[in-house]
């Protein structure tokens, strides 16, 4: 995302602890990204449907697994699907590590897959790698004006 610095990561996260966790770890490494927050399927397609209406889709997402509703498989199989979000990164954040779980979301599109740790220190050090990968290193697509 180091080419767009007001380039948005959407959140999709129901637990608020996970998420303010989240917030905390990226205050510390100085993310100064616009970050948005989502706390389940419904509100995601909302906001997707509202951000692709103004030209301003996320440019990255990170997506739970365990939602309640719609959980993040269906959600991340329906964007996948759909020509005008398919080109978001998505990474999972979730805390299986079930190998079926895995190979499921990398089939159905998934950029990454990320376990949340349940050691503090853990979990910081993974969101730190994330942050060097996709904040650093990676650039993605900037919205492209149509014909």
């Amino acid at each position: 995302m180091r080419n767009d610095p007001a380039a948005t990561l959407l959140v999709v996260e129901d637990s608020d602890e996970d998420y303010m966790t989240l917030q905390r770890i990226f205050r510390k490494l100085i993310v100064t990204h616009p970050m948005e927050r989502c706390a389940n399927a419904q509100e995601c397609l909302d906001y997707l449907k509202a951000a692709k209406e103004q030209g301003s889709l996320p440019a990255l997402m990170l997506l739970d697994l365990n939602m309640p509703g719609i959980d993040g498989f269906t959600l991340l199989r329906h964007l996948k699907s759909e020509a005008e979000f398919k080109h978001i990164p998505i990474v999972i954040v979730t805390t299986s590590s079930n190998p079926r779980d895995i190979q499921a979301c990398y089939e159905e599109g998934a950029s990454s897959y990320l376990l949340k740790q349940l050691d503090y220190t853990m979990f910081e050090q993974s969101i730190r790698r994330f942050v060097d990968y996709w904040f650093d290193t990676v650039l993605l697509p900037l919205p492209v004006e149509s014909p």
